[in-house]
């Protein structure tokens, strides 16, 4: 099938080559720099519910900001076993990329406090 447009009409290969990943950068100066903020997938949420679900101990703000702090091209920084050192860091510091995080992707109130468990 073809990649042609009728009447401003996307086809699957369109849309599925299209970039609607952007990020964000987040200054964050307690660590001397700054991070960028993924565009949540369709997929990402499902992955941290299972995480979460899995292990209710998880430290949800470092599970998110695990999945949410990519490098310049997108890819993940954390690993997955460094998600309990994260929860280390600075509670403002979490919070501030989280709350970033929430408006990049046009979260509710209702979705953040249903993503930090706190509904």
């Amino acid at each position: 099938m073809s990649d042609q447009r009728v009447n401003g009409e996307l086809s699957a290969e369109a849309i599925l080559a299209a970039d609607d990943l952007p990020l964000l950068r987040v200054n964050v100066p307690e660590w001397g720099g700054h991070v960028y903020v993924a565009t949540l997938r369709g997929a990402d949420r499902e992955i941290i519910e299972r995480q979460l679900a899995s292990n209710p101990r998880l430290d949800k703000r470092a599970a998110w900001c695990s999945m949410l702090i990519v490098d310049s091209l997108g890819v993940p920084v954390f690993k997955h076993d460094q998600q309990h050192k994260l929860g280390q860091k600075s509670g403002v510091v979490l919070d501030r990329i989280i709350d970033a995080a929430v408006s990049h992707n046009k979260l509710s109130k209702e979705a953040e406090e249903e993503l930090l468990g706190n509904s």
